[in-house]
């Protein structure tokens, strides 16, 4: 992800697969990610099925941060026109 955003990029759709809310460091991760691309006019999109990822999300507030969809289809990002 982090080689994207050096890359220029500034819409990230990123499916969080994998991760436990034991891992502070990826919200960190996603955070910083997350200003770099508004910064940029853009912004950082999450897809999250996994019930304590979500609660995990809404306890830190990074529901009303972060675009958070519990499908891909809603997270997808427009095309550039």
């Amino acid at each position: 992800m982090l080689d994207v955003v050096a890359e220029g990029a500034r819409e990230i759709v990123v499916e969080l697969v994998g991760i436990t809310a034991s891992e502070p460091s990826v919200v960190g991760t996603l955070v910083q990610t997350n200003n770099v691309l508004q910064a940029r006019g853009g912004g950082l999109r999450l897809v999250c099925s996994a019930p304590e990822l979500l609660d995990l999300l809404e306890l830190t507030g990074l529901d009303r941060v972060l675009q958070v969809s519990t499908l891909r289809d809603e997270a997808s990002v427009p095309p550039c026109t």
